[in-house]
């Protein structure tokens, strides 16, 4: 995984977007604001993905919001990106290195 970490309104979001344009990468866009929401699909129904599309309608996090029950666990992410981009890596853009201590085997 690639994490993008930084100041708000320093580039991360470019530099998220451009890994995530280059072959081999899928950004998905800041992972920990929907795995640590309690109320997953309210949130979801209000946010863009990275791919232009509603969280909801995204091909990636529209099957797999539903199954996010809210507390920071990235296992379900990582499994479902597995199986939907095998071989590629996931770009992160959560920007908070406190996030990164969740994402198994990072530490």
């Amino acid at each position: 995984m690639i994490f993008v970490t930084g100041l708000h309104r320093s580039g991360t979001s470019l530099l998220h977007f451009l890994i995530g344009a280059a072959p081999g990468y899928v950004a998905l866009g800041e992972i920990s604001s929907l795995i640590r929401s309690s109320d997953n699909l309210a949130k979801a129904a209000t946010s863009t993905c990275s791919c232009g599309t509603s969280i909801l309608d995204c091909p990636f996090w529209g099957p797999l919001v539903p199954r996010l029950v809210g507390d920071g666990d990235y296992q379900p992410v990582l499994d479902h990106f597995r199986s939907c981009f095998p071989g590629k890596v996931p770009v992160d853009s959560s920007k908070h290195l406190t996030v990164l201590e969740q994402v198994p085997d990072a530490t």
